[in-house]
């Protein structure tokens, strides 16, 4: 039985719709699925309710002069694809750029986060 790699974390690359992003730190994501949460009432607990997860990416992009943060503020339809270095790559498909993308002018970084209709990992 082949051991698995030593490597377990580490971003390789970043790209939306093909074009290469600078990840400044840490990438976190949710892929899929569905959460539940507790159902209440008057009476107690009644159960749970099943809500679909958003899945979504989220990081910080190193900023540079040919960057443009306001025209990627506001993309829709992309493809967000991320390589990791043991191997993984984790797609989200259909998505949308949201929230500020706030940026930090002495550390030149932009904080992006993309949310989409579904993702999946290879």
């Amino acid at each position: 039985m082949a051991r698995p790699s030593p490597r377990r974390g580490g971003i390789v690359s970043l790209s939306v719709n093909g074009e290469q992003l600078d990840v400044a730190d840490d990438l976190e994501y949710q892929l899929s699925g569905d959460e539940r949460e507790a159902a209440t009432g008057p009476t107690g607990v009644q159960g749970y309710i099943t809500k679909p997860i958003v899945p979504f990416f989220a990081t910080s992009l190193r900023d540079s002069d040919t960057f443009d943060a306001g025209l990627h503020s506001q993309i829709t339809g992309a493809t967000v694809t991320v390589e990791l270095t043991n191997g993984k790559t984790i797609t989200l498909r259909d998505a949308w750029a949201t929230g500020a993308w706030s940026q930090q002018a002495v550390e030149g970084t932009i904080a992006a986060r993309w949310e989409g209709l579904s993702a999946s990992e290879v």
